[in-house]
C-alpha cells in the first residue's frame, strides 16, 4: 500500500488526518468555495415590478383605455424591487402607422420569465434596473405557465410573460400599496423596510471585517497584531463565519476563517450564548505567536490590539442583537 504525503501550508496531510478539527476545517473551506462559485456564476437581470393588487383595488368597468386604468386612483400596485428574471428575450421594435389614432409610433415587444412573483396579472408594469438602463416602462400583455405548475406539490412560481411598451411616461402618479424587495440570500421577497435594515446590518458587519482583514496573519492563519493573537477576536470571527455558511457567505468570502488559531489554542466558545462581555474586565487572553504561550493582555496597552478587540466586540453585538440571525 502506497501512502502519498503532501504538504498544505507547512502541515503534512498525514498529520492532519489525526486532527479531526483541522481536517473538518479543510472540508468546510472547500465546501464554502463550492457554494460561493455556485452563486457567483448565476447572472441575472433585475427589474422593478408593479403588481396590481386585486384585493385592494377597485376597477372601473367604464375605464376602457389602458391609460385610464393606470391613472385611476382606485387601482393600487404593490412594488417588488430587485425582482430577478430567469430569462429575457430580445427587445423588438416595430414601427406602426395608425392614421386614425396617433399616427406613426414604435411598438416594442419582448418576453421574460418570472420566478419570484406569485401572481402576475395582465396590466402589471415592469421597469428595468442596472445594468439595463433603457428608461422604458413595459406592461404585461400575456402570461403563460405549464399545466399544474402553480398548484403542484413542489412549490414553483414559473411564468413566461409577454411585454410591450406601457402608455405612460413615468410611474410617479401610480397609487402604491405595499413595497417589497427580493433578498437573494434568502431567495424570497421581504418588506422593503426590512430589506433596507438587513442591508445596513450587513454593511456594519463588513466594516468590522475590513478592520480585521488588515491584521490577518497568512503564515499563522489567524488574526494577530504585533505578534499577539487575541483569542476573543479569532473566536468571534470563527463563530460569525460559521453563522454565515448558508446565507451571506459570498458577501464576506474575503474574510478568512482563522483555522490556524485552533493549532495555537483550544476553542473556548461553542456559540454566541457562551460569550459574556464584562466591560469592567480589561484583561484579555492572547497567544504570543513567537513563543506559542498564552499571555494576559491589558486593554489600553496597544492601540492596534485595542482596535481589533473593539471591532470584535461590535461584531458580537451586531450578531446577538440582530433579528436576521434568528430568521434564518
Amino acid at each position: 500500500m502506497n501512502i502519498c504525503l503532501f504538504n498544505i501550508n507547512g502541515i503534512d496531510m498525514i498529520t492532519s488526518l489525526h486532527q479531526p478539527q483541522l481536517l473538518q476545517g479543510y472540508y468546510e473551506e472547500f465546501l464554502k468555495q463550492i457554494k460561493g462559485y455556485q452563486n457567483v456564476v448565476r447572472p441575472s437581470v433585475f427589474v422593478k415590478y408593479f403588481n396590481i393588487n386585486v384585493d385592494d383595488s377597485i376597477h372601473k368597468e367604464e375605464a376602457e383605455s389602458t391609460y385610464d386604468t393606470y391613472h385611476d386612483s382606485k387601482v393600487i400596485f404593490d412594488i417588488y424591487e430587485l425582482t430577478p428574471l430567469f430569462f429575457i428575450g430580445p427587445l423588438n421594435n416595430a414601427i406602426a402607422n395608425i392614421t386614425d389614432l396617433d399616427g406613426q409610433r414604435i411598438d416594442g415587444t419582448t418576453t421574460a420569465t418570472l420566478y419570484t412573483i406569485k401572481r402576475p396579472k395582465i396590466g402589471d408594469l415592469v421597469s428595468f434596473l442596472d445594468p439595463v438602463q433603457s428608461g422604458e416602462i413595459f406592461r404585461l400583455t400575456g402570461v403563460r405557465t405549464s399545466v399544474n405548475l402553480v398548484h403542484s406539490s413542489i412549490p414553483a412560481e414559473w411564468f413566461e410573460v409577454d411585454l410591450d411598451y406601457a402608455p405612460i411616461k413615468d410611474t410617479s402618479g401610480l397609487k402604491i400599496g405595499k413595497r417589497y424587495a427580493y433578498d437573494m440570500s434568502l431567495e424570497q421577497n421581504l418588506l422593503y423596510d426590512d430589506y433596507v435594515s438587513s442591508v445596513k446590518w450587513l454593511n456594519n458587519i463588513n466594516e468590522c471585517f475590513k478592520i480585521l482583514r488588515n491584521h490577518y496573519d497568512f503564515k499563522e492563519d489567524c488574526y494577530a497584531v504585533d505578534g499577539l493573537a487575541p483569542g476573543f477576536v479569532n473566536e468571534i470571527v470563527i463563530l460569525v463565519k460559521k453563522e454565515f455558511d448558508n446565507r451571506w457567505l459570498r458577501l464576506f468570502e474575503e474574510t478568512r476563517s482563522p483555522f490556524g488559531y485552533r493549532l495555537l489554542s483550544d476553542l473556548e466558545y461553542n456559540s454566541f450564548q457562551d460569550i459574556v462581555i464584562d466591560e469592567q474586565n480589561i484583561a484579555y487572553n492572547v497567544i504570543n505567536i513567537e513563543t506559542g504561550e498564552s499571555e494576559e493582555y491589558i486593554y489600553g496597552n496597544n492601540l492596534n490590539v485595542d482596535l481589533v478587540i473593539d471591532s470584535a466586540k461590535k461584531l458580537y453585538e451586531l450578531m446577538v442583537n440582530s433579528p436576521w440571525i434568528n430568521s434564518s
